[in-house]
């Protein structure tokens, strides 16, 4: 997949402790257990790891950001699955979560259509609504404005 051999051509510069606390995440340690391991505080652990994704997630695009939210439903799914093939009710339904997750990912899934619907179904006044958001009072309208999904 592109994604992949874009983000393989694209090396990024850490700083010995913010590669530490990379490492020590990809091994499956917690934020806490990196901060002991350490020695830092907990607070920066979370720092280093918040600007990483942000440095990262800046840097992609659209296809290689799909690709790596699907490789961490891969990992998820890798997790759980031997237990939901033993039959534990728990893990079924975190698989069956991840797989829906997936399907939204990529499109499977039809698209959900939304609507608000005034009074009994009807119109909503776009003016009195607007006059309710802006003067933050309620008007008859607003009262009973209702989300229905297909």
């Amino acid at each position: 997949m592109t994604a992949l051999k874009n983000l393989e051509k694209r090396p990024f510069k850490l700083d010995k402790e913010t590669a530490q606390v990379l490492s020590l995440r990809i091994q499956g340690k917690t934020y806490a257990q990196i901060s002991k391991t350490l020695d830092v505080p907990l607070g920066r652990v979370r720092s280093r790891m918040s600007n990483l994704v942000k440095n990262v997630e800046s840097n992609l695009d659209l296809e290689e950001m799909v690709y790596l939210e699907l490789e961490r439903l891969d990992h998820l799914t890798n997790a759980v699955w031997p237990d939901a093939m033993g039959g534990n009710d728990k893990a079924v339904n975190s698989v069956l979560r991840i797989m829906e997750r997936r399907s939204r990912l990529i499109g499977l899934d039809a698209p959900v259509r939304h609507e608000l619907a005034g009074p009994n179904g009807g119109a909503i006044n776009i003016a009195n609504w607007a006059e309710f958001v802006m003067n933050d009072e309620q008007t008859p309208d607003s009262k009973e404005v209702v989300i229905e999904s297909d």
